[in-house]
């Protein structure tokens, strides 16, 4: 006991807390499960064609819940396509791969696809989140992956 209490004297000391990180997202503590999250699959247009530097976005609840509190503060603050959430880009031939982690208590991610040009009109779609608990160890509570395509129609 009196370890314990040592330990926390000596961690206040050197400046270990909890807060937010650098996004401002509130960090998890230590010991928080998680879960690998893989995305993938291809962006093509409506003859079939791939289309090249479509962003994807993967929007999970403790997300959308961080990002819609900062918006009712300052509704230009944030654009919800690009801050703090995993995303990434197709390329040349559509395709797109995106892995991250999420908090194990995410039940279900939605994907977004927007074409930053203009030219394609946005699409989304839900996804419930599925672990493949074969795959975990420690923290890390298992593998979920999503193979999702879309195909954009233009503005």
């Amino acid at each position: 006991m009196c370890i314990n209490a040592l330990i926390a004297l000596l961690l206040g000391i050197l400046g270990v807390s909890c807060g937010t990180g650098t996004t401002g997202i509130p960090e998890d503590m230590y010991g928080v499960p998680f879960a690998t999250f893989e995305a993938q699959g291809v962006v093509t247009d409506e003859s079939g064609k791939p289309l090249e530097d479509i962003q994807v976005v993967v929007k999970y609840p403790r997300f959308y819940e961080y990002i819609e509190d900062r918006r009712k503060s300052d509704p230009d603050s944030l654009d919800p396509f690009t801050d703090c959430a995993p995303h990434g880009y197709t390329n040349a031939d559509g395709i797109y791969q995106i892995d991250t982690e999420l908090a194990y208590s995410s039940e279900s991610i939605e994907l977004l696809v927007r074409d930053t040009a203009g030219i394609y009109a946005p699409d989304s779609i839900r996804q419930k989140v599925e672990y493949d608990k074969s795959k975990a160890s420690g923290w890390n509570f298992g593998i979920s992956s999503v193979h999702q395509d879309f195909q954009l129609k233009k503005k």
